[in-house]
């Protein structure tokens, strides 16, 4: 219920040998939020979250004074009212199904990557709602 975040590194030793090819890597949970599939409430969600929310790109910048921020891009439900399916233009009896909402909105959301990294050790941010 809001975007997730990993952090893996593809090589294996300080001089930056690659990992090789079928390898497991290591993953560092940075940010996750409760999966809508473990519960039909809404804790642990990003503050307005809404099931049609689709968060589909990250980048973690860092300006020259040495701030840093993760900025998430994706589409926000911005409406009301929201839903799951709809009817196949190809006739009723034709599978379709997708979350459809009143409005959406492109979006960025810049989140302060410290504490992403305080998230990651167990902590809460601002942003959770309980």
């Amino acid at each position: 219920m809001g975007p997730a975040l990993y952090a893996y590194r593809p090589w294996v030793n300080a001089d930056g040998t690659p990992a090789g090819d079928g390898a497991t890597l290591p993953v560092v949970t940075l940010l996750r939020y409760e999966s809508s599939e473990a519960t039909d409430s809404f804790e642990h969600a990003l503050a307005g979250y809404q099931h049609p929310d689709e968060w589909e790109g990250a980048v973690w910048v860092t300006t020259e004074a040495g701030g840093s921020a993760v900025v998430f891009a994706g589409t926000k439900s911005t409406g009301a009212r929201y839903w799951y399916g709809y009817v196949n233009p190809q006739g009723p009896d034709k599978p379709c199904a997708a979350w459809q909402m009143e409005h959406r909105a492109r979006n960025l959301i810049w989140w302060n990557a410290p504490g992403t990294v305080t998230t990651a050790a167990g902590g809460r941010h601002a942003g959770m709602r309980s």
